[in-house]
């Protein structure tokens, strides 16, 4: 029997893996102030004042099967998927501002944005 879940699992296994690793190392660098990390269908963008999210959710076909859950320090995920539901909440790096979160979904991809908290210890550099 096929999972219909299979795809999702292995973008939370990756997520995992990158938030777990070193999250100030293993970057490529698109400019002096951007930071990206990318494995198979995920995409992970840092910024000075945000942190982004781009998943290939593919068999998706409706944004009303997605619930995106940010708290100031984790990232839930539920999908929707051949009647069956499903949940991953992954532990993010820095803490956001969960109000912040902007979410779109075009031809099954998810763009997930949620703006930084202030913080006292990063540079101010421009």
């Amino acid at each position: 029997m096929n999972d219909p879940f299979r795809d999702f699992d292995r973008i939370f296994r990756h997520m995992e893996e990158l938030m777990n690793s070193s999250f100030s190392g293993g970057y490529q660098y698109s400019d002096r102030n951007q930071r990206v990390k990318q494995v198979d269908d995920l995409l992970i963008n840092h910024d000075r004042n945000t942190l982004s999210f781009t998943l290939d959710l593919a068999p998706v076909k409706n944004k009303e099967d997605i619930i995106v859950d940010v708290t100031k320090d984790t990232l839930g995920l539920t999908v929707l998927l051949d009647g069956q539901e499903k949940h991953h909440s992954v532990n993010l790096p820095l803490n956001v501002k969960p109000k912040t979160t902007k979410t779109t979904f075009i031809n099954g991809v998810l763009d997930v944005e949620i703006s930084l908290e202030d913080s006292k210890t990063e540079t101010s550099e421009e």
